[in-house]
Order: structure tokens, then sequence, then C-alpha cells
């Protein structure tokens, strides 16, 4: 019950994030290819890090062949892509 709360907690500030993303033109701020990679950097690493954080919940039981490791594959694969693009577009661009 108490990874089902974190669980709640982490999503509704995610979805509060995306909401005040998607809202950010009607305070004047103009998006840039910068503000894309950064916050898109930004997301995936959180979700990668949410999914990665659940340790034993799974999205694909572990059992299953050839397939049950690999929600945790991908849930390090997000944390190192959303890394490394926040990274080049604070950094690159």
């Amino acid at each position: 019950m108490k990874k089902l709360a974190r669980l709640l907690v982490v999503l509704a500030l995610i979805a509060g994030l995306i909401l005040f993303w998607l809202n950010l033109d009607a305070f004047g701020i103009h998006a840039s290819l910068r503000f894309y990679l950064v916050g898109g950097g930004a997301s995936a690493f959180a979700v990668g890090l949410l999914l990665a954080a659940l340790g034993r919940w799974d999205l694909i039981p572990d059992w299953i062949p050839l397939f049950g490791r690999l929600d945790d594959s991908i849930a390090w694969i997000l944390v190192a892509a959303g890394l490394g693009t926040g990274l080049v577009g604070y950094f690159l661009v």
C-alpha cells in the first residue's frame, strides 16, 4: 500500500508538470529546441527513474521468457536516454 501511495504521488507530480508544460505559451514563454530537449529529457529521466524505483512491481512478469526482464531494461534505458537528451539540450544547444 505504501508503494501505491508513492506511485500515485509521483504520477500526480508528473501530470502537474505536463499540464504546466502545455500551458507555457499562455505565460508567454517561447518554446525552443533547447526547451524541448531539456524538458523531454527530464520527463524521460523521471519516468525511467520511477519505473526503476518501483523495484519488484513489474509491468511484464519476470517469468515470461524473453520479455520478462524487458520492463527493467526499458526503465534504465529511459533513465540514460533522458539524462543524455537533457544534457545535450542544456549544454550543446
